[in-house]
Order: structure tokens, then sequence, then C-alpha cells
């Protein structure tokens, strides 16, 4: 929650704070919102705006957050069934197979 609710944002404002958040330069956030670049680096030492970076870059460090757990779930959930596939080459009668199986586990 802002801790200067009584300055609301423009729409432009709140898209700056928003870009800045992911780290675009002022120049480039200025560009975009067709304003001058001295706009937006007076709007980002207006408390409101930074609390509004600030809130808008601990939006995007959560959704970040929950990307990478599922990224990680889903990387650690196909190294299971890779692994699940070579146990069951071990069974395999080309020894050849087997062999090459066996080392593929060792190394992993």
């Amino acid at each position: 929650m802002s801790s200067h609710p009584d300055k609301e944002l423009s729409d432009a404002q709140q898209r700056a704070a928003e870009m800045l958040a992911h780290g675009q330069a002022d120049v480039d956030v200025a560009r975009q919102l067709d304003r001058h670049p001295q706009t937006v680096r007076r709007w980002r030492r207006e408390p409101a705006v930074a609390d509004a970076i600030i809130a808008a870059g601990e939006r995007l460090d959560i959704s970040l957050r929950e990307r990478m757990s599922v990224l990680g779930s889903k990387v650690i959930e196909g190294k299971l069934r890779a692994i699940d596939a070579l146990v069951e080459k071990l069974d395999h009668e080309d020894p050849d197979v087997v062999v090459k199986s066996a080392e593929t586990l060792l190394r992993a």
C-alpha cells in the first residue's frame, strides 16, 4: 500500500512505474509514453511514483519466483522421467543399450 494515498497517479505515471520496475531506462519509458525524458526523471523523484515503482518491482519479483518454481518443478519432473526411461533400458536384451543406459545414469 502506498504511503502517499492522497497522490493519485495518472495512467502515464502508473505505466511509467511498471516499465521502470522492469528495468527500462528513463529515455525508453519517455519515448513509449510520448513524454520528455526529463518528465520521467521528475516523476521518478515523486514519492508516490517511487512507491509505485517499488510496488511494481515487488509484484514482478513474486511473479518471477512463481514462474521459477513452476519451471523448477517441470525440470525435475522431466529428469525423473528420463531416469525412469533409462532404468527400463537396463533390462534391454541388447548389451550395448544396457551399457549406454548404465553409463548415462552414472553421469546423471
